[in-house]
């Protein structure tokens, strides 16, 4: 892997820099007299290890000396492979280490959190307090992996709760849950958002859920083309004011670069918040997003506020909510 690469990279440089001098070198072997000669032909130690037979043959060493410049060279070649070896099974052991270390902590963290939890299971129910009905929840009795909130005003609550906020943190997981969703009807007044708890600069609005049938509803299919038809409506008159100011201009006969007071300025308009396919928002699951909205039916438009009154109890008859949670469900 990289990091391997990175090692035996350090390793040779290093080897590289605790090659012996030339001197020291041939002080070793005992020919400390080639020292002159070498000099003269602007020799070191690194050339040196490249020269052939041939060439020291050509600067007039015997071949005693030859072999004996030949077989040093050999030793130490094979030290400092030695050396680069060592230092290289060194780091690999502290790495090995190191991931030991990180896997025991995790295992330690995974064992705390297992206790913790089982002592909540254990835990005898706090006794009610007086005109509170008692009520016991059984534990769950499989792991879960898919939680679906549908119209939950969760985000209300633990915005009044500053203490819960914790548990709302860009990087927080459910211990004991690989996705949490939030799923909510336009219209739902008891559905609230969760991604601008878990992100406070959070603009974009809640992702919304394919329809059944394989498209949007025609409505919101309107919407966009009204919306496209009304940027290149815009973007028209901008070019048609433009000549014609232009054209104004002219006839009156001001200079190119004068701007006068009384040209018509276009105030730019903001277009319509819309969701950003690229947007990931905390890490409750692996979509990227937390809040999901479904589609509303066009007759869901004549009256919102009659509409709040059943949209909390129609999540159960959406088959738009149903097929997003069996898709969920059986997703490899």
């Amino acid at each position: 892997d990289d990091d391997d690469d990175d090692v035996i990279g350090e390793e040779t440089t290093a080897s590289s820099e605790e090659l012996p001098t030339l001197e020291a070198f041939l002080a070793e072997l005992g020919l400390g007299d080639l020292m002159e000669k070498f000099e003269a032909e602007h020799l070191d130690f690194e050339t040196l290890r490249d020269c052939t037979d041939a060439e020291l043959k050509e600067l007039g060493l015997s071949l005693g000396h030859r072999k004996k410049i030949t077989s040093g060279l050999a030793k130490v070649t094979v030290k400092s492979q030695a050396e680069a070896l060592e230092r290289r099974q060194q780091k690999l052991e502290a790495k090995l280490q190191k991931q030991k270390a990180s896997a025991a902590r995790s295992k330690q963290r995974a064992k705390r959190a297992e206790a913790a939890l089982k002592a909540a299971r254990d835990a005898p129910p706090a006794p009610a307090k007086q005109g509170q009905a008692e009520t016991t929840y059984k534990p769950l009795r499989f792991k879960l992996k898919n939680l679906f909130l549908l119209g939950s005003p969760l985000g209300f609550y633990a915005t009044l709760r500053p203490q819960t906020r914790q548990f709302f943190q860009a990087e927080y997981r459910l211990p004991t849950c690989s996705n949490l969703f939030n799923v909510m009807h336009p219209f739902d007044p008891l559905g609230y958002r969760l991604e601008p708890l878990v992100d406070p600069g959070c603009t974009v609005p809640p992702k919304k859920l394919g329809h059944h049938q394989g498209r949007d509803r025609i409505h919101l299919e309107l919407t966009g083309y009204l919306r496209e038809a009304g940027k290149d409506l815009k973007k028209e008159v901008q070019q048609w004011a433009g000549t014609a100011w232009s054209a104004i201009r002219g006839r009156m006969g001001l200079e190119e670069g004068h701007v006068s007071q009384e040209q018509p300025a276009m105030a730019p308009v903001d277009p319509l918040p819309q969701a950003d396919e690229s947007v990931t928002v905390g890490c409750l699951n692996t979509l990227g997003r937390i809040d999901l909205t479904l589609q509303e039916a066009p007759f869901d438009l004549v009256n919102e506020h009659l509409m709040s009154l059943k949209s909390h109890t129609s999540y159960w008859s959406s088959e738009d909510a149903v097929l997003f949670m069996l898709t969920r469900v059986y997703a490899k």
